[in-house]
């Protein structure tokens, strides 16, 4: 009798240890989703970046020949 007992205590065991992996299984997958989501955000962000960054030299282009001009024409007022 005692040895059914400790069977059954195993076998109990070895279910709460199953059901133990699948929720640890479970849980790798959410961590996995929500590792994945955030690496797809990240990679939206750089893109973000990427266009401010070309806006910024398109703005810094744009005043360097508007210099040039200002420049250019305070020259010709001097003379």
């Amino acid at each position: 009798m005692k040895l059914r007992y400790s069977l059954k205590e195993f076998k109990d065991s070895l279910k709460e240890f199953k059901d133990s992996l699948k929720e640890f299984k479970d849980s790798l997958k959410e961590l996995k989703d929500s590792l994945k989501e955030f690496k797809d955000s990240l990679m939206e962000f750089k893109d973000s970046l990427m266009e401010f960054k070309d806006s910024l030299m398109e703005f810094k282009d744009s005043l360097t020949k508007n210099l040039a001009w200002a420049s250019l024409i305070a020259k010709c007022k001097l003379f």
